[in-house]
């Protein structure tokens, strides 16, 4: 559930940089305002001409995101690639992609996400039930005890004037009030 959740965020960091692409007459950008949305510290994003050169990087902000000239290859050849990068600070996943226009390949986008959040949940998960299930443990444990008590009381009061009571004296009674349960 969580990875899943993530690689939503990251499909939708790719539609958001996919969208923000902008084509001039012979220049490729993206939108300056999709590019403030990318300048944090949780993800990034570049755009690759033709040639390999890059037109636009924001991977700064997330540490030294390396380049894979062979991801910018195979997007160049027309395929998509999700992968991960170990950056300065960081695991990101990376999705790497042709842009089109029309039937043509004009550019490729990169944009990545760090995985941090994800991997502090992970890190603390085990901490947490290490420390919960003792403790749920023990308050399940607490709680059957006094509810067995109360449960048992009226048969430890019967059985307590049961032991009083004397064989001898035959109008002696068990005078209880007990509920009219089994």
């Amino acid at each position: 559930l969580l990875n899943d959740s993530f690689n939503q965020q990251l499909q939708g960091d790719v539609e958001l940089a996919r969208t923000a692409v902008r084509f001039g007459s012979d220049t490729i950008s993206l939108d300056p305002e999709a590019l403030t949305s990318f300048a944090n510290d949780e993800r990034f994003v570049r755009l690759f001409g033709l040639d390999g050169s890059i037109l636009v990087d924001t991977s700064e902000t997330v540490g030294a995101v390396p380049i894979d000239p062979a991801l910018v290859r195979n997007a160049l050849a027309g395929h998509t690639q999700t992968t991960s990068v170990a950056s300065a600070e960081s695991v990101l996943r990376v999705v790497t992609l042709p842009v089109w226009s029309g039937d043509a390949i004009a550019a490729v986008l990169q944009v990545g996400r760090s995985r941090e959040d994800v991997e502090d949940v992970l890190r603390i998960l085990p901490i947490l039930l290490g420390v919960l299930m003792p403790l749920a443990l023990t308050v399940a444990a607490g709680g059957g005890y006094i509810l067995a008590g109360r449960a048992l009381a009226p048969v430890t009061a019967i059985t307590g004037l049961a032991e009083r009571l004397d064989a001898h004296d035959l109008t002696a009674r068990l005078n209880l009030s007990l509920p009219d349960d089994e």
